[in-house]
């Protein structure tokens, strides 16, 4: 029986990772957008220079 209850916590743990994946997902965005921010910043204190992108 012991067997049987830990597989069934394997099964919850395999149910998991979704919504793992969705807050790297968010992780990455906020990283995304901060790295925006921050450009936009360093491109209005420096002087206006073409941006590599």
């Amino acid at each position: 029986q012991q067997i049987g209850a830990s597989d069934r916590n394997k099964d919850n743990e395999a149910s998991r990772p979704p919504s793992f994946l969705i807050n790297q997902n968010i992780e990455q965005f906020v990283l995304t957008q901060v790295d925006k921010l921050v450009h936009e910043l360093l491109s209005k204190t420096d002087p206006p220079a073409p941006s590599p992108e």
